[in-house]
């Protein structure tokens, strides 16, 4: 280091000049003696906070390194999936929902409910998503945004490409008819009678029929529909291959309409907003034809989201959990509960008994938060 050189020569001068002048020399040599220590003390001053930010960066590599290595999460494999929380081998299998609900749960929060009458295949699932078939029904598909989120939902010749949002996909192989109905976010849809692949955003509506081969027959503005996915009603009775349907009745017809004329105009007038008329044909169902159940869970469904009723959401959600306690939808009518009595000892009620019955429910993290 050039500057402790120099300084060193001309202390050394120093001390050449003071021995050779008097007498007083022993006291000039301690003068030199002093200087020496604090130009030494002085250099090691100068390259200790050197030193000393070397070994903190030294540290922090070392913390940081510790602290990724602890927290990197292991190599992904492909998401695993679950039927009605029961694990099973399904990828490559095709799942069926007759009469009632059936819901698929995937490894990343990915949700896929079926309505009755519906059948879907898991094609297959990679790391960051996976490909859906819906060969016949409704269903509906709860997409968790994540990073690098890739997932296809087929229908027919129709694909739907997602990365994150909610959606109901339905399918009629007899009529060849796609039906689209966007509830958040949006996809990508493309098929045969598309030029080119579109783009269908939150509330839009898009039904499309093969065997006419034109552009979108409907595309119109739904409202927002909200909560878990697996909710979906559907007819049970008329068959998918009918390429006429039976023209559904009116509200003053309820009371002579079939429960397949009454689960069709439900769920009709459910995605076409008229919420009133929903309601009135699932009470028609269960005041005529005496289905309990599922109309419970859908009548509080549409008080909770479109009538914004709330205390009779909580009443209806009470009656399916009175009439089918081990439901395919008591999970996500308890989460339903837990939502609209927050904050009360009601919600935290709800909250403990979800927890004893799912403690690794799809409504946990909020259950917890509320306790």
């Amino acid at each position: 280091m050039p500057d402790m050189k120099d300084r060193l020569q001309a202390l050394g001068e120093m001390v050449r000049e003071q021995t050779e002048r008097g007498p007083d020399t022993d006291h000039r040599l301690q003068f030199v003696r002093n200087r020496l220590r604090l130009t030494a003390y002085a250099e090691r001053r100068r390259r200790a906070p050197v030193l000393a930010y070397v070994a903190v960066a030294a540290g922090l590599v070392a913390a940081t390194f510790a602290l990724v290595t602890y927290y990197a999460p292991a190599v992904q494999g492909p998401l695993s999936v679950a039927l009605e929380s029961q694990d099973a081998q399904l990828v490559g299998q095709w799942v069926e929902a007759k009469n009632e609900t059936k819901q698929l749960r995937f490894s990343d929060g990915t949700s896929v409910g079926l309505g009755p009458q519906t059948s879907v295949q898991v094609q297959e699932t990679t790391k960051s998503g996976g490909t859906v078939i819906v060969g016949q029904g409704r269903a509906r598909a709860q997409v968790v945004h994540v990073k690098d989120a890739r997932w296809t939902f087929i229908a027919g010749p129709f694909h739907v490409r997602v990365t994150g949002t909610e959606f109901d996909l339905g399918w009629d192989p007899g009529s060849e008819t796609l039906e689209l109905a966007l509830h958040q976010g949006s996809v990508e849809l493309s098929g045969p009678t598309l030029p080119e692949p579109r783009k269908v955003r939150q509330g839009e509506f898009v039904r499309l029929q093969l065997r006419t081969h034109a552009a979108p027959q409907s595309v119109q503005s739904v409202p927002q529909l909200e909560g878990p996915p697996a909710e979906l009603s559907g007819a049970g009775d008329q068959q998918a291959s009918e390429t006429t349907p039976k023209p559904a009745p009116g509200p003053r017809d309820l009371s002579q309409a079939s429960v397949g004329q009454l689960w069709d105009l439900s769920q009709d007038a459910r995605l076409s907003g008229d919420a009133a008329l929903a309601r009135d044909a699932l009470l028609a169902l269960r005041s005529h034809h005496g289905t309990r159940g599922q109309t419970a869970f859908l009548l509080g469904k549409i008080h909770a989201d479109q009538l914004h009723n709330r205390a009779e959401a909580i009443r209806w959600f009470q009656t399916y959990l009175q009439e089918v306690p081990q439901g395919s939808l008591s999970e996500q009518t308890w989460g339903r509960l837990i939502e609209l009595q927050a904050g009360t000892d009601a919600g935290r009620k709800a909250a403990r008994n979800y927890l004893e019955l799912y403690p690794n429910g799809f409504y946990k993290t909020l259950a917890q938060r509320l306790l």
